[in-house]
């Protein structure tokens, strides 16, 4: 029945004929269906079936964990709890939960927080990102990389380096204040 479902264009029904039978191998063939709908449209589909997966759907299959975790993402900037946000998905790209090809859209989908007057990032999670950018840079030449890539990786390293830059900022401004205070 999954397999019907997914050929008509039915995730969110197919995930959940994978969840009653317990399929992991196909719940993680829907989930990578899912993931191509978000990267040509950056949006979920389906997230009401996202919402109701069980934990034990979710250790079935390590695609549908990372799609799961990117739908709590998107709950968590809706909510305004950006921080929170920020970490996850930083999380996500460090420990490779969220596959390499989708790292390049994820960073992308931060930059309105790299960019924003709040501090949301630790200095250790603006390395991580930076590291996953030059990572996605050296797996790739730059002959194969279009112009749009090569000019969106050095946004995405502009962003990061202003934003360490404010993060550290911040850190020293608070360490002149704690001294102040002593």
């Amino acid at each position: 029945m999954a397999r019907r479902e997914m050929r008509e264009d039915r995730l969110g029904s197919a995930l959940t004929w994978c969840r009653h039978g317990k399929d992991g191998n196909m719940a993680t063939i829907v989930a990578e269906k899912f993931l191509d709908q978000y990267r040509e449209s950056v949006m979920l589909p389906s997230v009401d079936v996202l919402d109701a997966l069980g934990p034990t759907m979710l250790l079935m299959s390590k695609k549908l964990l990372f799609l799961v975790k990117l739908r709590e993402f998107h709950q968590l900037v809706d909510t305004g709890e950006e921080k929170e946000a920020c970490s996850l998905l930083v999380a996500l790209i460090k420990s490779r939960t969220a596959p390499a090809r989708y790292w390049f859209l994820l960073i992308l989908e931060l930059l309105p927080m790299l960019e924003s007057s709040k501090v949301l990032f630790t200095p250790d999670e603006i390395y991580d990102l930076m590291n996953a950018v030059t990572e996605l840079k050296q797996s790739k030449s730059e002959e194969m990389m279009n112009e749009l890539e090569v000019s969106r990786i050095q946004t995405l390293h502009l962003s990061l380096t202003r934003c360490l830059a404010k993060v550290t900022l911040s850190d020293s401004n608070a360490l002149v204040a704690i001294s102040c205070d002593v």
